[in-house]
């Protein structure tokens, strides 16, 4: 606790709480903006009276960057937690606050990581329970806010942009804190270039003639100059890990004690195809068949990421993202295409099957040249212990590689209206001949399924040394939604092999050209039914 003369003594010329990243094992860098352009110092000491200075930087606010102050603290010891303050005019700030360094690097022990994206609602309680779990990091996977819609305007110039980075900074509940946890920050397309966050494709829509439902898309063009103030603005006004290319996006990596992070921008490197999606205007319909070169990402970060697993000595390799990599999520865009002219009213939002398809085809399932050279690269090298982190669906689940390819947790419902598309992606599902979700998509559970927990959540990722990783989705009461335990491949017995059920056949027939059948017609029209009945009910009172 802060001596009492001090805390009375205590001015407020930082504007915005301090905010902690870039960490390693004997260094952090720490980012704030004062209010006027201020000279300052900043004081790091190991007891929280400051009764002695471990290290002590000056420095001097970037009026041209909205007077951002910036510190790059190095030479701390590691597995050690600091106090820090900041000094103007030689008075302390009362936005003070502390963290504790990195573990060394290959350093075995139990570390707590947190995680989560989408955030929009002021419902923030979910962050007083992730303070509480103590975190080593938390790693924020996107659409920390939604400026593309709650900053009119945005990006398109730099002031508009860094109103987006105040918006996430004065967050009610997680800047309080923000001050006492590092965080990673990868950016999603709501708070990055906005819309899809691709070259071409911006959202599909629908429109009604007479009683036909007529897709199409809206499309727009990200210009390069737009992708490039994104960038810039990330490296300004977040302190972040050193990135490897700041012409195609925000890709980095960092280690902690044994494991390691690759932090996968999709959203700026994507190569979208237009022509993926093939209409036939005869039949009113739409097909996706995605050509040579439909790439997740560019040549040059994939190579980045093949060549980071394939050195990497940690005994867990991390690969986050914003977007889902399940590769059972290829049955949810045929379900999408199979069902495009239903209109589907769930969770507060409308559009159509072929509205969710085409959400569906921005995941890694629908790059399916990518997917498929990922996962061989990973087979062929045996690299072993690969886990994924990743955002955007608003739900949390997690399966433990069987179904999804690689162990998976999808912790994307921080602050969100509801938490239920599990629920309806069951529900639906099972009314069109697929198996329970369980058995093919997220078999460890989540919101929703088989329970009636819509709650906002995290996800919580524990490391206990080389023996296994505990995934967890954790509510913001502080209850286990569902937990897996993934044992470490060198004490592990070999896996059981999954199998797919016979009835899982079909899916795979399943052509993306298929027209509907007169079975499919009547499922339509159970399925509207139903959700007409079932769409205004969100949260706990759904059957």
């Amino acid at each position: 606790m802060l001596l009492p003369f001090l805390e009375f003594c205590a001015a407020q010329d930082i504007l915005y709480a301090p905010v902690l990243g870039g960490a390693t094992d004997t260094s952090v860098r720490i980012l704030f903006f004062t209010a006027r352009p201020s000279i300052f110092k900043m004081e790091f000491s190991t007891d929280a009276a400051f009764k002695s200075i471990a290290v002590q930087y000056e420095g001097e606010t970037d009026i041209k960057l909205h007077n951002r102050g910036l510190v790059d603290a190095h030479g701390l010891k590691p597995s050690t937690v600091y106090y820090y303050r900041v000094l103007i005019r030689a008075t302390p700030d009362s936005m003070q606050g502390h963290f504790k360094t990195f573990p060394p690097v290959g350093a075995k022990g139990h570390y707590v990581i947190a995680t989560g994206s989408c955030q929009e609602t002021a419902d923030m309680e979910v962050y007083n329970v992730i303070a509480k779990n103590n975190p080593d990091v938390f790693i924020h996977t996107g659409d920390w806010t939604y400026p593309d819609y709650m900053v009119p305007g945005y990006p398109a110039n730099d002031s508009l942009v860094f109103r987006g980075y105040i918006k996430r900074y004065t967050e009610k509940v997680m800047k309080d804190m923000m001050p006492n946890t590092i965080i990673d920050y990868l950016p999603d397309n709501h708070d990055g270039i906005g819309g899809a966050a691709h070259n071409h494709l911006k959202k599909a829509a629908y429109k009604m003639e007479g009683k036909k439902v007529i897709n199409y898309f809206i499309t727009d063009t990200i210009t390069q100059q737009v992708r490039s103030r994104v960038i810039d603005a990330y490296a300004d006004y977040f302190p972040a890990y050193p990135l490897e290319d700041t012409t195609i996006g925000v890709y980095h990596c960092f280690k902690m004690g044994n494991a390691e992070f690759f932090v996968i921008d999709i959203r700026d490197d994507a190569t979208f195809q237009p022509n993926a999606f093939k209409y036939d205007s005869a039949a009113n319909h739409w097909s996706y068949e995605p050509p040579p070169g439909h790439t997740i990402i560019s040549r040059k970060q994939m190579d980045w990421l093949e060549q980071g697993l394939k050195n990497s000595t940690a005994d867990w390799k991390f690969l986050v993202m914003g977007i889902p990599f399940n590769k059972n999520i290829v049955h949810l865009i045929n379900l999408g295409i199979h069902f495009q002219d239903l209109v589907i009213a769930a969770g507060g939002e409308e559009g159509t099957g072929f509205r969710l398809a085409a959400s569906w085809c921005f995941y890694w399932p629908g790059y399916p040249e990518s997917q498929k050279e990922l996962m061989g690269f990973i087979h062929n090298n045996n690299i072993k212990d690969v886990i994924v982190i990743s955002g955007d669906t608003h739900h949390n689940v997690i399966d433990d590689g069987r179904n999804a390819g690689l162990p998976e947790i999808n912790a994307s419902g921080l602050s969100v209206t509801g938490t239920v598309l599990a629920h309806y992606m069951n529900l639906i599902g099972r009314l069109a001949g697929y198996p329970d979700i369980k058995k093919y998509l997220w078999d460890v559970g989540g919101n929703g399924v088989h329970n009636k927990n819509y709650k906002n959540a995290f996800g919580k990722v524990d490391i206990y040394g080389a023996d296994s990783v505990k995934l967890s989705i954790v509510d913001e009461n502080n209850d286990v939604v569902c937990a897996v335990d993934i044992p470490h491949s060198s004490i592990a017995p070999p896996a059981r092999p999954h199998k797919e059920p016979q009835y899982m056949k079909h899916l795979e027939r399943i052509s993306f050209r298929d027209k509907p059948t007169p079975r499919m017609q009547l499922i339509k029209a159970l399925a509207r039914a139903f959700l007409h009945k079932k769409k205004t009910k969100v949260k706990g009172d759904i059957d």
